[in-house]
């Protein structure tokens, strides 16, 4: 039964999921002008005292709290009106918070944070995936990925949307265990640093949860260094073996065979950010000369040569990481690479800094970097 009740005696949910009710000019004129068109959904706020009252034909004279029309209602009193229609109904506060949430989305869609508070508190009261799922209308997988988003600080979360944050930006951070990580990258969406923060995190959680395994099996003929290949004297200018942890993990081999027979500190190994690489030593190496040996020039041309391998080093090993993701969406949809022209050029560029070695000249040439060959040699 629709009934028309003083706006004085009627309160917004204080659990709705659509915090920001937007501009109510337009629709404030309307109803100036038209009056309102559909009725408020409310509860009694004391229902068994508005049981009782109907059931001896009295007139129920408490509050209301709105379930559905919470801009009408703000509009109405923008307007001026003292009195709107309404349906009263009988229903439990997750039934209250289902419908509300429904509501919304099908009139003017909840924001992605909105969405996720909704179902988060429909959870808080005791339903489950799959009852919030049956009653939403939504499928258990939109519902968990809601939920995810939901167990992100709040506060990051919201500045990230205001950012332009997607929930595709958001559920990427399902790949982050650590919920403390999860929240340092979340800071970072919707900065040009997003990607390179993402899988910097993604990476060094590989890493200490696949490099001790590795370790475990190697440390019995080589030993761990900090040193760069060019801090290293002695030794071939080129790792001896390369083990990736994202290979590792997949078949949990090492791809080479351990040596059975090895001389102390003949073999090094070096934790990388995606893999760990073992060095050998390599007796036909000529001694290098001392800096104090070299000449005013040759000892520039050897500095300058240490900070390129610094920067390339370290910038080789994002762009790894970031070109085999970005080639893995990619090639999920084969049809792109007839349709879109531009993506092949990304697609070439990310086949020049992938394989098994990361090769600094392809990555230096690209980026436009001096790298001086020679002195790969130095070690």
């Amino acid at each position: 039964m629709i009934q028309n009740i003083d706006i004085s005696r009627l309160i917004p949910h204080p659990n709705n999921p659509r915090k920001n009710l937007g501009d109510l000019t337009e629709l404030a004129d309307s109803i100036k002008e038209n009056g309102i068109f559909q009725n408020l959904t409310v509860v009694p706020v004391d229902a068994s005292d508005y049981e009782k009252k109907i059931a001896m034909r009295k007139k129920y004279t408490g509050d209301y709290t709105i379930i559905i029309g919470h801009r009408r209602h703000s509009a109405a009193k923008h307007a001026g009106l003292s009195e709107v229609p309404c349906a009263v109904t009988l229903i439990d506060e997750k039934t209250q918070l289902s419908t509300m949430l429904c509501e919304n989305i099908q009139r003017s869609d909840l924001t992605i944070i909105e969405q996720a508070q909704g179902f988060q508190m429909m959870l808080d009261l005791g339903e489950t995936t799959k009852t919030i799922s049956e009653k939403t209308g939504f499928s258990e997988t939109t519902v968990r990925k809601r939920l995810f988003v939901a167990s992100l600080d709040k506060k990051k979360a919201n500045s990230a949307y205001e950012r332009g944050a997607t929930l595709d930006d958001y559920i990427k951070l399902q790949q982050i265990d650590n919920a403390k990580k999860r929240n340092e990258v979340l800071e970072s969406i919707g900065t040009n640093n997003f990607n390179n923060s993402f899988a910097n995190a993604v990476a060094e959680e590989k890493r200490e949860k696949i490099a001790p395994q590795i370790v475990e099996q190697i440390k019995e003929f080589a030993k761990p260094t900090e040193k760069l290949l060019w801090e290293l004297k002695g030794y071939s200018s080129r790792y001896e073996m390369r083990i990736s942890y994202t290979e590792y993990e997949k078949s949990g081999k090492l791809g080479f065979k351990i040596p059975t027979k090895f001389k102390p500190d003949e073999y090094l190994y070096h934790l990388g950010k995606n893999y760990i690489d073992i060095y050998k030593k390599d007796k036909n190496i000529k001694v290098e000369k001392k800096m104090t040996e070299l000449s005013p020039q040759e000892q520039e041309e050897k500095r300058e040569f240490r900070r390129n391998y610094k920067a390339l080093k370290e910038m080789s090993e994002t762009a790894y990481q970031l070109r085999l993701d970005f080639i893995k969406s990619f090639s999920k949809n084969p049809k792109l690479l007839h349709e879109h022209y531009e993506a092949l050029s990304y697609f070439s560029f990310a086949a020049v800094c992938l394989g098994n070695k990361l090769e600094f000249s392809n990555y230096a040439s690209l980026e436009e970097i001096s790298f001086n060959e020679s002195y790969w040699q130095l070690s």
